[in-house]
């Protein structure tokens, strides 16, 4: 999987992408550019950590450099949860 990181700073980066720990929301998937899609049918509160390696930025690549994030997920309001 490869996850392209958004944001500032210059140059294109990517990285192989994976699910270490926990679940993702019901009604959510993984794809296997690294994003998360769909729309979560219950509320809850969402822990996982997920691992990058093989990181590469504009066009070099780091092969020997990885790490680990934690990401909080946490779903609520006050209506039915439809599709």
């Amino acid at each position: 999987m490869c996850v392209n990181v958004k944001g500032g700073g210059a140059g294109s980066w990517s990285a192989n992408t994976s699910l270490v720990s926990g679940s993702l929301p019901p009604g959510t998937t993984l794809q296997s550019n690294g994003d998360i899609n769909g729309i979560p049918t219950e509320r809850g509160h969402y822990i996982i950590k997920m691992s990058m390696n093989n990181l590469m930025c504009n066009g070099l690549y780091y092969n020997n450099y990885s790490f680990t994030q934690e990401l909080r997920i946490h779903i609520s309001g006050s209506g039915v949860v439809v599709q």
